[in-house]
């Protein structure tokens, strides 16, 4: 990550129409953020929808096929932290269904507004199981 305040160690995305799962562990930042829980109800839309939960876990991605932009809208409560993020802006580029390769920068961190923006391009993920 550059120019950011925290980091995600463990991150658990569950997607209801997910193909595959996998793996990906980031650090180097000031705050921790042992676990995100992020559960999407769809596939194949622009717009996804969640909840995120701070807590301790092993990160597994559970990603489905999304192409192109996506943009996660969620609410993330840090167990862990004073601190509530109320908007989280992911934008996902380069997506593919074989091979992701995407890279997280924070282009924007406020605790005081609450809300920061993500841009992940470059990302490189390991498969760690396919679902049939």
């Amino acid at each position: 990550m550059m120019h950011c305040d925290i980091t995600i160690l463990h991150c658990n995305i569950a997607m209801m129409s997910s193909d595959i799962t996998i793996r990906k562990i980031m650090m180097h930042s000031d705050i921790t953020i042992l676990h995100c829980n992020i559960t999407l109800m769809h596939s194949y839309i622009t717009i996804l929808h969640g909840n995120i939960t701070m807590m301790h876990s092993v990160i597994t991605i559970m990603y489905s096929t999304i192409i192109d932009i996506t943009i996660l809208h969620c609410n993330i409560t840090m167990i862990l932290s004073d601190i509530n993020i109320h908007l989280l802006n992911i934008i996902m580029m380069h997506s593919d269904i074989s091979i992701l390769h995407c890279n997280i920068i924070v282009m924007h961190w406020d605790i005081s507004i609450m809300h920061f923006h993500i841009t992940m391009m470059h990302w490189t993920f390991v498969y760690c199981t396919v679902k049939s």
